[in-house]
């Protein structure tokens, strides 16, 4: 390569380099959803266990490798916000580390995938967050470096799906089909013979998988996580869910274009390799996914994990080809920088970031609502992430008693109103009494809110059956004894058989699903969003009385 070329890429890597970082100190951020592992996290620390309220064994966190990363690093500095920033950005390090090494080095393919990257709306914003992406893109690219090298690692392969599994367990989807690719391959050219020799490499790469799923059928009840369960359950059939997925692909090409383009490339040329056809084919099963569960509110955080599988295929195949021919690369950056001026705004702007909108179909843009009070820069000139209204909601809980139904962010008011009240979330995220219940009608997506049946709430606080229907009565005691009672007795394990295989015995007709039933009188749904948005705060155990938002001077 002659000195100028070599000049110039290096001119080009170091560019990139300071655009990435500084990129990232302009949208860095952390969610509403960040705190609720935040909670889990704080009561951990304070020898309470993975829990998110401390009288019951609930998994409200579907990414427990990222949670227990956090762990220490909040053990140490004692601020989970600085420690999710933190941990993110490493992981963002790394990830461009495997990306040039995956793509042989600084070379125009490199670069103009790095490029790529830094021009989607989807990776930039959620390689911060507080929220698992990055290390599903860091696992992703090691799993595609380890494919690249053509070495049958069994144990590497399989390992590196129990990671992806531990981080979020649908993002196992993209390596599922290479994965029985290969293996047909090599059992059809060994046949039993490979069986015996790969079993124990393979057994030996799920292990962290499968002592994960052990632990949580044992410790909650369950082997997904309770917000698999309330989210599955919610009331829309198979029609309404694609349509639904459709509106978070209709967003991305409404505002975020970049992002599908660039899936398209490396899904389309995947097609057309027999080593990466498979990873193709992952790619579609994860869309096919992506429709069936119905889709997301958040724009753009579950198109990153196939950008990064798209792209990163679109680098391999590309590479030669512009090697060939230099002009490719030129034109492949030429391309990258016009997506990425259409982000100059949001990515460059010395203003501060903010688009607190909810489209008709529910998605929105997430880094918009929360950005100006908890991105990197407000926080470092105001000095906290303290000021949204929802952690001052939960700082002012704090100077009351009593257990608390909380409206649907059940984020940052329980984060801050500490680990002393006992929150009841209607979302039925962090429930797993009510996550078993039917969805409301006309819930936003993501956000499937239930009916609160008589006598549930009363039940909750007293900790005693006084539900009246026979198939709640049954759920509640089955539910109780999981959450709440000692973990190993033959009761336990016969209650969470029954949960998990005999779902028929809590089937319930709810007449009415948009309502809460407390002491005798019944709140009703306020808006298409949440029962709490201008009701229910908290119930005091003693006095059963309603106290709302006014009258913690917070309305």
């Amino acid at each position: 390569m002659q000195q100028s070329s070599i000049f110039w890429l290096r001119a080009w890597f170091f560019l990139l380099l300071l655009m990435f970082g500084w990129v990232f100190y302009v949208t860095a951020w952390v969610t509403e959803d960040a705190f609720i592992t935040f909670r889990v996290i704080e009561n951990f620390l304070n020898g309470y266990g993975p829990r998110w309220n401390i009288d019951e064994r609930v998994q409200v966190f579907t990414h427990p490798l990222w949670m227990f990363l956090l762990v220490p690093i909040v053990a140490v500095c004692g601020d989970p916000y600085w420690a999710a920033i933190g941990l993110s950005a490493a992981c963002l390090v790394l990830f461009l580390v495997l990306v040039f090494r995956l793509l042989g080095g600084i070379n125009f393919a490199s670069l103009l995938v790095a490029f790529c990257f830094l021009a989607s709306t989807a990776f930039v914003d959620y390689s911060s967050s507080g929220l698992e992406n990055p290390l599903t893109h860091v696992f992703l690219a090691l799993f595609l470096l380890k494919w690249a090298s053509g070495k049958k690692d069994y144990f590497g392969f399989f390992l590196l799906f129990s990671l992806l599994y531990l981080n979020r367990p649908d993002s196992i989807i993209f390596v599922v089909p290479p994965l029985l690719f290969l293996i047909y391959a090599d059992f059809s050219a060994g046949g039993v013979r490979f069986l015996r020799a790969a079993a124990p490499a393979v057994l030996a790469g799920l292990a962290p998988m499968l002592l994960w799923l052990i632990f949580s059928l044992v410790y909650y009840g369950a082997f997904v996580p309770n917000t698999a369960i309330a989210k599955v359950q919610n009331g829309l059939d198979i029609y309404q869910s694609i349509h639904q997925g459709w509106s978070l692909i209709q967003y991305s090409l409404e505002n975020d274009v970049g992002t599908l383009v660039f899936i398209g490339l490396g899904l389309g040329l995947g097609f057309f390799d027999k080593r990466y056809i498979s990873f193709s084919f992952g790619i579609l099963l994860y869309f096919f996914y992506l429709f069936y569960v119905g889709g997301d509110y958040m724009a753009g955080r579950f198109l990153t994990a196939p950008l990064v599988v798209s792209l990163l295929i679109f680098g391999l195949m590309s590479a030669g080809a512009i090697r060939k021919n230099k002009n490719f690369g030129y034109y492949g950056l030429a391309l990258a920088l016009i997506f990425f001026a259409a982000k100059i705004e949001s990515h460059f702007s010395l203003d501060y970031y903010s688009a607190p909108y909810i489209e008709k179909s529910g998605v929105a843009d997430e880094r918009g609502f929360y950005y100006p009070f908890l991105g990197v820069r407000p926080t470092l000139f105001y000095g906290n992430w303290l000021r949204y209204d929802f952690l001052q909601e939960g700082v002012a809980l704090r100077g009351h008693t009593g257990k608390y139904l909380v409206k649907c962010n059940i984020g940052m008011t329980p984060y801050a109103a500490g680990a002393d009240y006992v929150f009841i979330d209607p979302l039925a995220l962090a429930d797993g009494f009510i996550a078993r219940l039917p969805a409301a009608s006309g819930s936003r997506v993501g956000h499937y809110e239930r009916s609160i049946p008589t006598g549930y709430l009363e039940s909750r606080i007293f900790y005693k059956n006084l539900l009246q229907e026979p198939a709640l009565r049954r759920l509640w005691d089955d539910t109780h004894i999981v959450l709440r009672g000692n973990i190993f007795t033959w009761d336990r394990f016969a209650a969470i058989f029954r949960l998990n295989f005999q779902k028929e015995l809590y089937l319930t007709n709810i007449k009415n699903r948009d309502e809460i039933h407390f002491n005798g009188r019944v709140y009703k749904k306020t808006s298409y969003d949440c029962l709490g948005n201008s009701a229910v705060v908290t119930v005091d155990a003693a006095t059963l009385q309603i106290i709302q938002k006014k009258d913690l001077g917070l309305d």
